[in-house]
């Protein structure tokens, strides 16, 4: 996860993400997507390169994800309820 150097340029991005996450609701699948699609097609220049870096982004969000989220949860089910055999 790049860690941003700037306080105003992290500032002016959790604004952006407080905003966002406000505005969506957990039983409603698909708005992240749609989101995540209208932001590539209007952002993102049309060329191979720059299509591949914004899906390198997405995927490498995911890795973050994984990891610093998704994995101490798994291993907190594990001390609950016992590993597999």
């Amino acid at each position: 996860m790049p860690y941003l150097n700037g306080k105003y340029e992290r500032e002016m991005l959790d604004s952006i993400v407080e905003n966002l996450s406000g505005r969506f609701v957990h039983d409603t699948p698909g708005k992240l997507n749609y989101v995540l699609f209208a932001l590539c097609k209007r952002y993102v220049p049309k060329n191979y390169t720059d299509l591949r870096n914004f899906l390198a982004e997405i995927h490498e969000a995911e890795c973050e994800i994984r990891r610093r989220i998704l994995a101490p949860l798994e291993d907190q089910k594990i001390q609950e309820n016992g590993d597999v055999v």
